[in-house]
């Protein structure tokens, strides 16, 4: 494994580390104003908060690149399909339409505003977009964050796959080397 390799993993792992921050800080900040709401947790924002916190711990334990850390590639795979799936969960909730769909002024935007403190009559043009770029970066670093999984896993198949290929040319050439010695000294 060459030393441009080791650089690319620890950017990508970096990344990595870095979009599940943004989307563990921002998720678990909107649950916060749940609780001061007394509203309910949805369940795909559980999914999403538990996701982050798995990405976080592997991408701290595999940022520093060792042999053994590009035999993660099905772990940093497995972790973009999950990445995918949230990803997924949470654009259907909005239904495709991001900030001005009934999901966003109901329970997104109705709880980052802090409108739970007003009278009953809210509204979507109260509401407006409250919430709105939060949620646009965490659906951002979801996606991206899920990309540099893959691109993780597919460095890790090169790099284990070159590795290999070069350690059986240097038993190939061992093995060469050896046998020409013994045909040479009988």
């Amino acid at each position: 494994m060459g030393g441009g390799t080791k650089v690319v993993s620890i950017l990508l792992r970096f990344f990595q580390l870095c979009s599940a921050a943004v989307v563990a800080g921002v998720v678990s900040h909107f649950i916060y104003l749940f609780h001061k709401g007394d509203g309910h947790v949805h369940s795909k924002l559980l999914f999403t908060i538990s996701l982050a916190g798995i990405a976080l711990f592997f991408s701290i334990v595999l940022l520093f690149p060792a042999r053994w850390t590009f035999w993660a590639f099905a772990l940093d795979f497995a972790i973009f399909v999950m990445w995918m799936v949230s990803f997924g969960l949470l654009e259907d909730l909005g239904g495709g339409h991001t900030c001005s769909a009934y999901w966003q002024w109901n329970y997104w935007g109705y709880y980052w505003g802090g409108f739970w403190n007003y009278p009953n009559n809210v509204t979507s043009a109260v509401v407006n977009s409250a919430g709105c770029n939060q949620w646009r970066a965490t659906m951002a670093f979801i996606f991206l964050g899920g990309i540099a999984w893959l691109l993780s896993a597919a460095l890790g198949v090169i790099a284990v796959a070159t590795a290999r290929d070069e350690r059986k040319e240097g038993l190939t050439k061992v093995n060469k080397n050896n046998h020409v010695m013994t045909e040479s000294t009988v």
